[in-house]
């Protein structure tokens, strides 16, 4: 059974490539537009991984991180960032 990921980003171009590109190594995928969108694609299914962007209009991506981490079911997941945000040290947030 694929591992499935869960392309966060606001960006649809953005969503497609990362998603063409996992599928090219054997993931199962789909994406989110937004964080409330995500949010209510994971209740119904929790992924295996995510890719997060941070910024994106109705939450940005270190609220989605909260909100993750506050759930139990979604605790651990592995969250990859992607971000074209050109602030310093904006990982240490993460």
């Amino acid at each position: 059974m694929p591992k499935k990921v869960l392309v966060i980003d606001d960006e649809i171009d953005t969503c497609k490539m990362l998603a063409t590109g996992l599928k090219l190594l054997g993931f199962e995928t789909d994406f989110a537009l937004s964080a409330l969108q995500a949010f209510k694609k994971m209740d119904v299914e929790t992924p295996n991984a995510v890719v997060l962007d941070l910024m994106m209009p109705d939450a940005d991506g270190y609220e989605v991180m909260r909100r993750m981490r506050a759930n139990p079911a979604m605790a651990k997941l592995p969250i990859v960032i992607v971000s074209a945000t050109a602030q310093p040290n904006a990982e240490a947030d993460c």
